[in-house]
């Protein structure tokens, strides 16, 4: 039979400090013990190195004084993966890693590398393992892994504190909570550690990195900024952000990130981070969650950075990830199973605040009783979503399935899929700006709405169509006259629109306009029109089943109707982009539906962006004079984009 011992050197000689040595990686090392290998203790060596089966028979035994390294091939029993070396030391040590011999000798293991088995976790999924695991990676040193036993479920009865650059595998064990009560009914929080809080007031423009301050801080401090007031939010800030200090005096500091907005002139107050959490990576999780418990947020993150979370899955959560108050983080091969519980602020995948800088890659969703799959709010910046399946069957809530609001920007899905229930809106906006962008759309059935101007590409498999080319859609122009006692119908698009404005150089006596399907359905646009402007049409960049610009109807005309009080020959014009489905796709249509640009004058003008463009013989428009009609209508459209 196979044994394998850590032999001591021949003569006496001192064994070498392991501690010294590169870190055995444990959850690899000891899994070459099994039981039968250490069926008795056994001490090898002349007494230089003593291996005992577990840790209950190292502490059970008199130790020679001449050993300074004892080894344990399991925790409990040998071969259970909780083997581990440990070093005698003067005093008991203030840690759990540890045991006393029956001379009366204090142990600590040593490494930079633990399992929460060394520490007494047995993973049964009815023991509450949480004060085994805490204890392990407290004793994990800063850069170091933790690793959990491979296929167990480890029941915890209150939230795991991570709270420093430790790396955690948890190696596609479960984590199961059993905890109803707040905030302790969550899996773990990883936060960093922050100091008390010094304040002040005053106006902060955008740019700003040195801020006049009374302060005690020096050159390489980790701080954490909270400035002003989030005005969509009274209970938050409105910039928040960890950084490095670059100069100090008593009077002011500078750190090494600047402001990227101007800031109210509300309190702003500064703290030093005194334990940094940095550079973590969190993978090969399981949660769940006992069914009689109500759970909080399961990963709460906050005033973390560049920190990575991989494969992580939910056999069934409330809101999974919360991160807040960080930056550089990395999301991905994400798989849960949403559950709202009957609470409309939950059933989330992930809920962010104040985020810069986030990636979050390969996500899977179901649910049967959902909130909103992604909430972003106060001021996130910079978060991409790439490649994300969110499949929705609760027909018992209308809420949106992603939230964009409190000034948050730069917000990004790209390669979603949709399934959901048809009266629910995709995408949800508050607060100024809530700036999103939609990439690879793809809706199994048609929602509520969705603001189409935001999307880049996209399908609707539910119609069969699809729009999937980036930048796919064409820009028309059309141009033409009203007159008194008309009913004008202008074709516009034989398409999905994209987004529509029109100008019109009177009101007065305009009864009604009406944005037209081909199927008839009509929708009422003359509030949004005002003379001698160009207005947005609304109706014109949204689709679903709330607005009459369908894909199941692509023909879509504009109807003018105007009374006998309405002013002879008023210009109108309409720029359009849209996804055609079918008909004309040239940059510029017109056609027997419009209007000639004048039925009596031999000249006339035509309103633009920057003035007027002169049109020398207003009965036969020369293409030259339409051309430079068109770019000044494209200028227009650009300075409405920007």
């Amino acid at each position: 039979m196979e044994r394998r011992f850590f032999l001591g050197l021949l003569g006496g000689a001192a064994l070498p400090d392991p501690s010294a040595a590169p870190s055995v990686r444990m959850h690899h090392e000891l899994s070459v013990f099994r039981a039968t290998d250490f069926s008795e203790d056994r001490t090898v060596a002349g007494g230089q190195f003593p291996l005992y089966t577990s840790r209950a028979a190292g502490a059970a035994e008199t130790i020679p004084m001449a050993v300074n390294y004892i080894r344990t091939a399991g925790y409990i029993t040998a071969g259970d993966g909780g083997g581990a070396l440990y070093k005698k030391v003067e005093a008991e040590p203030s840690n759990q890693g540890k045991l006393r011999s029956a001379d009366g000798a204090w142990w600590e293991i040593i490494g930079s590398d633990f399992t929460v088995t060394q520490f007494g976790a047995l993973g049964d999924g009815e023991t509450d393992d949480r004060a085994a695991i805490q204890a392990a990676y407290d004793m994990v040193p800063v850069g170091g892994w933790l690793y959990f036993g491979k296929g167990k479920n480890y029941r915890i009865n209150s939230k795991l504190k991570f709270n420093r650059s430790v790396n955690v595998d948890f190696c596609g064990s479960m984590v199961t909570l059993n905890n109803s009560t707040f905030p302790n009914n969550r899996h773990f929080d990883l936060l960093s550690t922050l100091g008390s809080a010094v304040e002040w007031t005053g106006t902060i423009g955008a740019g700003v990195r040195t801020f006049r301050v009374t302060n005690t801080l020096a050159v390489g401090d980790t701080v954490l900024l909270a400035l002003g007031q989030d005005p969509h939010d009274a209970q938050e800030e409105h910039f928040i952000r960890m950084c490095k200090v670059t100069a100090a005096s008593a009077g002011q500091f500078t750190v090494d990130v600047v402001t990227p907005y101007a800031i109210n002139g509300h309190s702003h107050f500064f703290c030093l981070v005194t334990t940094e959490v940095a550079g973590v990576t969190i993978r090969n999780l399981v949660i769940d969650y006992v069914d009689a418990t109500t759970p909080d947020v399961h990963c709460w993150i906050g005033y973390v950075h560049d920190c990575i979370f991989e494969n992580i899955r939910a056999v069934k959560g409330r809101i999974i990830f919360n991160p807040l108050n960080s930056y550089n983080l990395k999301f991905t091969n994400i798989n849960a199973r949403v559950i709202r519980a009957g609470n409309s602020s939950h059933g989330r995948i992930f809920t962010g605040w104040q985020l810069e800088n986030v990636l979050i890659e390969n996500v899977n969703g179901t649910s049967s009783d959902r909130g909103s799959w992604f909430f972003w709010e106060n001021w996130c910046r910079g978060v991409k979503v790439v490649n994300s399946t969110l499949i929705d069957d609760d027909f018992s809530t209308s809420q949106a399935l992603l939230h964009v609001s409190g000034g948050s920007y730069d917000i990004e899905w790209d390669g979603l899929t949709l399934g959901f229930q048809a009266t629910a809106d995709v995408v949800s906006t508050g607060g100024t700006p809530a700036e999103y962008r939609l990439r690879r759309l793809r809706i199994l059935n048609k929602p509520n709405l969705i603001e189409l101007d935001k999307v880049e590409s996209w399908a609707d498999v539910e119609r069969d169509v699809s729009f999937m080319s980036p930048g796919g859609w064409v820009t028309s122009h059309i141009v033409g006259r009203l007159s008194p006692s008309t009913t004008r119908n202008v074709k516009i698009a034989n398409g999905v629109l994209r987004r529509l404005w029109i100008y019109i150089e009177s009101t007065t006596g305009l009864m009604a306009a009406y944005l037209i399907d081909e199927i008839a359905s009509v929708r009422k646009i003359t509030d949004s029109l005002t003379a001698g402007k160009w207005a947005e049409i609304p109706n014109g960049r949204f689709y679903g089943s709330a607005f009459n610009n369908d894909a199941d109807a692509p023909e879509k005309t504009i109807q003018f109707v105007s009374e006998a009080s309405y002013a002879d020959d008023q210009n109108y014009a309409i720029v359009v982009e849209y996804w055609p489905i079918s008909g004309n796709a040239a940059t510029f249509q017109i056609g027997s539906n419009v209007a000639p640009l004048t039925v009596s004058a031999t000249s006339g003008t035509l309103p633009t962006a920057n003035g007027t463009v002169t049109i020398a013989n207003a009965d036969t428009p020369t293409v030259v004079e339409l051309l430079e009609y068109c770019r000044e209508l494209e200028a227009k459209l650009n300075a409405l984009r920007s």
